[in-house]
């Protein structure tokens, strides 16, 4: 399976004009990368004027801003929902990781068909025959129990996007 162009990184970002460019170019060099989402999340310093000029350099760069400071939670939940590839990461803007070792992150989902799952965070569950990691909060059925359906990334962005 062909993972080039698959990987959505998420890059949350608070006052990180002294590393934020190179982060964004050095993922950018990576072939797995489909997308980067960068958000600011109420930067004082040059962060945002950075973003939107590399989001205007490179169609697979899209910048958005929080006007006040949320929080990395808060920035990370607006990525998640302009999310558009079947597999995502988080990259903080401070060189914490190292964008080489996407591949390595990736080879265990090639096995295994993209999934989010409604049914809890933190561990891995089975539906259909695949594995694969549970992100987001429980869903109510109605009857208390977690709903169990395998949903891509995609189609809960767009839920997201829909009840926004």
């Amino acid at each position: 399976m062909s993972q080039k162009g698959s990987l959505s990184v998420m890059i949350p970002a608070f006052n990180e004009e002294r590393t934020l460019e190179l982060i964004v170019n050095h993922v950018l060099e990576q072939p797995e990368v489909g997308e980067v989402i960068a958000v600011d999340d109420g930067s004082t310093d040059g962060t945002w004027a950075i973003m939107s000029r590399l989001a205007d350099n490179d169609l697979r760069v899209r910048a958005f801003r929080l006007e006040a400071n949320q929080g990395k939670g808060a920035a990370l939940r607006r990525a998640v929902a302009e999310v558009r590839m079947p597999f995502a990461l988080v990259q903080d803007a401070d060189l914490e990781y190292d964008p080489r070792d996407y591949p390595t992150l990736l080879r265990p989902k090639a096995a295994t068909r993209p999934c989010a799952r409604t049914c809890g965070g933190g561990s891995t569950c089975r539906a259909g025959g695949s594995t694969s990691s549970r992100t987001s909060p429980p869903a109510s059925s109605g009857s208390g129990t977690a709903s169990m359906r395998c949903r891509s990334a995609t189609t809960l962005a767009a839920e997201r996007r829909a009840r926004s």
